[in-house]
């Protein structure tokens, strides 16, 4: 028995070392790092963000391919990824704006319309499932919605009825924390789901008067793109899960299905701004004019006939 006691003792001695040494090594990298990979690791670093590593694929929905979970893994540790033969390419959402690395793309124009919107488009198709596991209705068609004159583009992604509840309406938002602009004006470098509560903010503001005018509440569904979830989104999955017979495991379930689909999306903004990328460089090797000034300069060049 004492024995027992004495090898207890000596592992708590033993990890509480290895934690000393551990926050030693931690703050020494956070000291070097750029404020952009504070704000990366501090987002990265939210319990929901890392849920995708411990998910086991035990159905389709909560499955990565391996291309997905390369990605994933390389945008969680701020790897770079491969750009092309040059690995320094001017963006052609902005010339001023030199590739050299594809983290631009979570934010290019360029991919806005297009990969930007399929992750979109995923992460609303999977709370729409979450919630009819859990027999709520949600619903994404709009035609019906009462729009006042001055809002008429103003159109959220799902309605959603429960039973015990009033009525929701809810938007998705997925938000890049990383940036020098989210660093300079909103400390993303130091406060956890800024990026999630600026937009939450900005949609609250947008769309609380329509939810009124329609006798509902709203819901700001804003995750962050190293896969953070806000506080109104999690509110909103654990309202969710009290319609199941466990309530924690569905809880829990939702947000591993949430965490797949922000990893799934992410790929697809990879993958489209690779292709985007080597169109671009395509192009300008095409257009490429050999340089013949130094044979011309030469003083034994040949003259050069022009047919």
């Amino acid at each position: 028995m004492w024995k027992d006691t004495v090898a207890s003792e000596a592992i708590k001695v033993q990890a509480k070392i290895s934690h000393e040494a551990a926050s030693k090594r931690h703050q020494r990298f956070l000291d070097d790092a750029s404020d952009t990979d504070k704000a990366r690791l501090l987002s990265a670093s939210q319990p929901a963000a890392k849920l995708w590593l411990t998910t086991m694929p035990e159905e389709n929905e909560l499955r990565l391919s391996n291309e997905e979970f390369r990605a994933a893994v390389k945008l969680r540790l701020g790897l770079p990824s491969s750009v092309g033969n040059s690995g320094n390419v001017s963006c052609v959402c902005d010339p001023s704006v030199r590739i050299v690395d594809t983290q631009h793309f979570h934010v290019c124009d360029l991919t806005r319309k297009g990969a930007v919107f399929d992750r979109h488009e995923l992460i609303v198709r999977t709370i729409a499932d979450v919630c009819r596991q859990a027999n709520v209705i949600a619903r994404t068609t709009h035609h019906y919605l009462k729009r006042r004159a001055n809002a008429s583009s103003v159109v959220p992604d799902l309605f959603v009825y429960s039973s015990d509840s009033a009525a929701k309406m809810l938007d998705v938002t997925v938000k890049y924390p990383a940036t020098d602009s989210m660093v300079s004006l909103h400390r993303a470098h130091e406060v956890p789901l800024v990026a999630c509560k600026t937009a939450e903010s900005s949609k609250n503001s947008k769309y609380d008067t329509l939810a009124v005018d329609n006798g509902m509440s709203f819901v700001a569904f804003a995750v962050e793109v190293f896969g953070a979830i806000g506080r109104s989104a999690l509110k909103f999955l654990k309202d969710v899960a009290e319609q199941v017979s466990t309530p924690h495991l569905f809880y829990v379930y939702s947000l591993r299905r949430i965490s797949i689909a922000i990893q799934r999306g992410n790929a697809l903004v990879l993958q489209h701004g690779k292709q985007l990328l080597r169109s671009v460089e395509e192009r300008s090797t095409r257009l490429m004019v050999p340089d013949f000034s130094p044979l011309c300069s030469s003083p034994n060049a040949m003259p050069l006939l022009v047919m």
